[in-house]
């Protein structure tokens, strides 16, 4: 399966159970900033702002933070670029995080406090 293929199957798999699971009180958006382009629209996209390393999807977090998560096959590494803005994210305060799998996301997600109860996901 191709490697964006096996991504965009994660991806959806996140905003499925984010539709379940995630809390109503903040947001989780994806960023459509991969896959092929004209050259045209590529260089309006980057005048716009479309920068490589930006992650794939956010959670906007309680107190001002941001949730950033960059999703990677198995075999998936993480270009320089990825890497420079996990960092400074990182530095700023907020989160960053790369997922591989549904379960990474799950985890991710608890630890950041972006999940109701189980209580709170039936109602």
């Amino acid at each position: 399966m191709p490697r964006a293929n096996h991504e965009h199957q994660i991806q959806c798999a996140i905003v499925e159970f984010w539709n379940l699971r995630g809390r109503r009180d903040l947001e989780l958006r994806a960023v459509p900033n991969g896959g092929l382009r004209n050259p045209v629209t590529a260089r309006r996209l980057k005048a716009e702002g479309v920068r490589p390393g930006t992650p794939d999807m956010f959670v906007v977090l309680p107190n001002g933070r941001t949730g950033w998560i960059e999703i990677k096959t198995p075999k998936g590494r993480l270009t320089d670029e990825q890497k420079e803005f996990a960092r400074k994210v990182l530095n700023l305060g907020h989160e960053w995080a790369v997922v591989k799998d549904l379960k990474d996301a799950q985890i991710v997600l608890a630890m950041w406090g972006a999940l109701r109860g189980i209580r709170e996901a039936a109602e």
